[in-house]
């Protein structure tokens, strides 16, 4: 089975998602309409926002879904907070769960190649990457390589193919899970939001 997984991006305090978001999702839905071998769709992201409690993979969802996208076939992941717990969250909830032989990961065009880096560190399967065009690639660039270096300096000692490690890493080194900036998470992740 293939599958498609979300990057989210931005969104309002009620949920409407910014256009870089939109364009992602829109990505992902021609990329369906393309690829009837596709069965799954993942949505993926927190309730970042402090002035909303909706958590951005859920607008994702209900945005695809106001798209004709099928509810049965989309799941949404609600525990990550940044791309390496998108990757990380993506293999626990998703990949571990189903039979996914190839995953599509939709993201901007400037995020790509730390998305690759990320993900193919933590998942050992097929990955295609697919960026949304954006104008922002020169404006990012330095940022994406601070955080791939923060990326490989947290997870330096870490067994990415453990899940246990991978969750105990995010736990005690990142600091937008383990207390520092945002609440510490639990072992165990919140299932996957299925309907």
């Amino acid at each position: 089975m293939n599958a498609i997984v979300i990057l989210s991006h931005l969104m309002d305090p009620i949920g409407k998602l910014c256009k870089e978001s939109i364009g992602r999702a829109d990505l992902a839905i021609d990329k369906l309409k393309t690829m009837p071998n596709i069965r799954l769709i993942l949505t993926i992201g927190w309730a970042y926002r402090q002035d909303s409690d909706k958590p951005i993979g859920l607008s994702v969802k209900e945005y695809l879904v106001s798209k004709g996208i099928t509810q049965d076939i989309i799941k949404t992941d609600i525990n990550s907070r940044d791309t390496v717990g998108d990757a990380i969250f993506s293999k626990i909830n998703f990949l571990d769960i189903y039979k996914i032989e190839k995953l599509y990961v939709v993201t901007s065009d400037y995020h790509v190649m730390r998305t690759k880096i990320i993900f193919e560190s933590i998942i050992p399967i097929n990955i295609e990457f697919l960026g949304f065009k954006t104008s922002n690639n020169a404006l990012y660039f330095a940022s994406e390589l601070d955080s791939l270096r923060a990326f490989k300096h947290t997870f330096k000692d870490a067994n990415l193919k453990s899940n246990e490690s991978l969750i105990e890493t995010l736990r005690t080194n990142h600091p937008y899970y383990n207390g520092e900036i945002y609440e510490k998470i639990d072992r165990n992740p919140i299932p996957l939001i299925k309907s």
